[in-house]
């Protein structure tokens, strides 16, 4: 977050003393009182009088300025400079003029000309910095660095100019993890480790920055934001304990300082969330959405950690919330009728899932689980139709193909079935499930032998699959090898004791 605090400096040292009547004499008090309009009309009044007054052309520029009519003070403040070129309060306050009618360039030059008058000035060191992080292109963030540590040197403790330096190292830590995803993707992986190194140097160095400024100024909550942030960078690199422990600490310290800061409030929920600490995401989450009820994001999010935790009424209210925010978004609607499946209301979980499928034609999670609520509710045909909508928008998902598989062998359609369960085999060759469903098929179509490779398959698979070492079992006891049979069964429920039809199986047998 940015937190620009640009100087206006109010050139008192310019006054000498004059006649106690004088518009420019009055000009000043009424500026020392606040009045800024008076003081502007006797500044007028003074250049009225005299056309070539630049020190009054000065202060009716950095009034100008003040009262945000940045225009005039542009027209004011180069008549004074031109008239005065050496006065470097005149030239930095142009500097700001041309920051607020956004010419970035020109205010780069007047800070500059500023400092070839006063190479110790401050103000002018801390807002060319300012200009060169809005320039934005070429070596400018550089340049901006140069500036601030220019502007510390000469007050340590300055708590904007640290800041807003850790801004600027935050700037070209961004530019530099942007690097390492083109690397990566480039299969560069020197380059792009280089990168991320330099990143990750990049935003502690900002992280340093930012907390000197809460040391300097530790009432300030902007600071303590921006430290957060950059910890949450430094966490997204590197997933370490003390990041996130170091962002949750500054942005609790932001949010009792910014109480009313919708988005400080938002972060630390999600800081909070993505630790695994609920309750204190849902509690943060809530006061962010106390405070903009009309934004979608809290709301949301609340029904998503509503859900996890198992409050599946606040769960609904939630999601309800945020679909009178966004009536049609696809992801909202599938959530709630995740909920409404979980609660067993299927009818309304139907509605949901139907509804985010129509909102996006292409949101294959709500197609499955609109297949996954039909089969629940019995209702087959139904479910074979979205389970075919999955594959037609994912020709190689196995879930569905396996669902729709399933779906035919339940309609006693062998064929298709087989099929199906080949199909999915062609594309995951490492599917147990297929492979001891195919068998179980080829054991009804009477082919016991191929049915044992297939079994024997999904046992290399995965050896502790318990329903193909059930079948494989079975297949043994048909062939009249009881023993074989009878290990068989044992292992499946060594696996799964409480794995039924292997335990009447070996039951059957007698053990042995």
């Amino acid at each position: 977050m940015k937190a620009w605090l640009l100087s206006i400096v109010l050139c008192l040292s310019l006054v000498p003393a004059l006649a106690q009547e004088s518009p420019f004499n009055l000009g000043v008090e009424a500026a020392r009182q606040g009045k800024h309009e008076v003081a502007i009309g006797h500044f007028q009044k003074a250049v009225a009088n005299d056309p070539r007054d630049s020190r009054s052309l000065s202060w009716l520029g950095y009034l100008y300025l003040k009262t945000g009519k940045a225009s005039d003070a542009v027209d004011c403040l180069k008549k004074a400079t031109e008239l005065n070129p050496r006065a470097e309060d005149a030239l930095n306050n142009l500097g700001n003029a041309y920051m607020e009618t956004g010419q970035v360039e020109k205010a780069i030059e007047a800070y500059q000309a500023a400092l070839k008058i006063k190479e110790d000035y401050y103000d002018a060191h801390y807002n060319l910095g300012n200009a060169y992080i809005a320039l934005g292109k070429g070596s400018s963030v550089e340049n901006a660095i140069k500036a601030f540590k220019q502007a510390l040197s000469l007050q340590p403790n300055s708590a904007e100019a640290h800041n807003n330096l850790g801004l600027a190292y935050a700037r070209m830590a961004q530019s530099y993890v942007a690097a390492r995803d083109r690397f990566e993707a480039a299969n560069d992986k020197e380059k792009a480790e280089r990168s991320l190194s330099l990143g990750t140097r990049l935003y502690g160095q900002a992280a340093d920055e930012y907390r000197a400024a809460t040391q300097a100024d530790p009432s300030n909550g902007t600071y303590w934001l921006n430290l957060a942030l950059a910890y949450r960078e430094l966490l997204a690199i590197n997933g370490t304990t003390e990041a996130r422990q170091n962002a949750i600490a500054a942005l609790k310290k932001a949010v009792s300082l910014r109480q009313s800061d919708y988005l400080a409030h938002l972060a630390l929920a999600d800081l909070y969330s993505e630790g695994n600490l609920l309750t204190e995401a849902i509690s943060m989450y809530s006061a962010a959405a106390r405070l903009k009820p009309e934004e979608f994001d809290p709301h949301y999010r609340l029904g998503i950690l509503y859900f996890k935790t198992g409050a599946y009424e606040p769960a609904i209210a939630a999601y309800t919330k945020a679909l009178q925010i966004r009536p049609n978004d696809p992801s909202t609607l599938n959530n709630l009728g995740c909920v409404y499946h979980h609660t067993k209301k299927y009818d309304e979980a139907v509605d949901a899932f139907a509804k985010a499928a129509a909102a996006d034609t292409r949101f294959v999670t709500a197609h499955a689980n609109l297949a996954t609520v039909y089969t629940t509710m019995g209702k087959s045909e139904e479910a074979v139709a979205a389970w075919r909508k999955v594959v037609e928008l994912e020709p190689r998902n196995t879930k569905a193909r396996l669902a729709l598989a399933s779906h035919a062998l339940n309609a006693n359609d062998l064929e298709r079935a087989e099929a199906l369960y080949r199909e999915v085999i062609g594309i995951d060759a490492r599917s147990t499930e297929a492979h001891n469903a195919l068998g179980f098929i080829l054991w009804r179509s009477g082919k016991l032998d191929e049915a044992i490779q297939a079994f024997n398959k999904a046992l290399t698979i995965n050896p502790k699959y318990a329903p193909a070492l059930n079948n494989l079992g079975a297949m043994y006891e048909e062939k009249g090898q009881t023993d074989k049979a009878r290990d068989m069964y044992k292992r499946a429920l060594a696996v799964d004791p409480s794995y039924e039809d292997a335990r009447k199986n070996l039951d059957r047998l007698g053990v042995q």
